[in-house]
């Protein structure tokens, strides 16, 4: 079981409204397409606001870039897993004063337990 593990792809998720839309999204995908083969990368795109537990393992990666993207975290980690706004559209969750930018856009790299808002950050963290 370890070996097939040890070949699975890493993924990074990248959370924002609408991919297409979102420069740093773009900028952020554009980037790591084509280090999805040598890298062993799974790139997934989420228009969800995280559920509780991604939040939760998000929160401990990195607190204060959270915070500066979704407002009342701390508040949101005691909710229950299954009350809004988690696993809703992240375009909600900005109409309701959640997710805090249009253009807000978080990646997390899973595994290595890093995490980020732009381009800059992934391109020093993916190496």
């Amino acid at each position: 079981m370890f070996r097939s593990l040890q070949f699975q792809p890493r993924i990074i998720t990248i959370f924002c409204k609408n991919a297409t839309t979102n420069h740093r999204a773009t900028n952020i995908i554009n980037y790591l397409k084509p280090l999805e083969n040598s890298k062993r990368l799974n790139i997934e795109i989420h228009d969800k606001f995280p559920t509780s537990e991604q939040l939760q393992y998000m929160s401990e990666i990195n607190s204060k870039l959270l915070n500066k993207q979704i407002n009342n975290l701390n508040n949101l980690l005691k909710l229950q897993p299954h009350e809004l706004p988690f696993n809703e559209s992240i375009k909600d969750a900005i109409e309701q004063g959640v997710w805090n930018h249009e253009d807000g856009t978080i990646w997390v790299d899973w595994e290595k337990k890093k995490m980020g808002d732009s381009l800059k950050s992934i391109e020093s963290d993916i190496k």
